[in-house]
């Protein structure tokens, strides 16, 4: 029962993993869309760039996490959690 366990635990921390790729992926896209709403109505081409960024973050995390990837800014993690 020892070894499934552990088995489990392995199993669960992988999953954890891409979970936190996914929350980051969620977290940047809505912080993204945001600025993009008031960059709308402020017309700053400097947020602009800036949302874009935050844009670009969070689809690199999300398609890390659907595929797999080991990408995983782990001190940003640490940092927000």
């Amino acid at each position: 029962m020892n070894k499934e366990a552990k088995g489990f635990e392995k199993h669960y921390d992988e999953l954890n993993f891409r979970n936190d790729q996914f929350d980051l992926s969620d977290a940047a896209l809505s912080i993204s869309l945001a600025m993009l709403a008031i960059t709308s109505l402020a017309g700053n081409r400097k947020l602009l760039v800036l949302a874009w960024v935050f844009c670009g973050f969070g689809l690199i995390m999300g398609l890390a996490g659907l595929a797999g990837f080991a990408l995983h800014p782990d001190e940003l993690v640490k940092f927000l959690s």
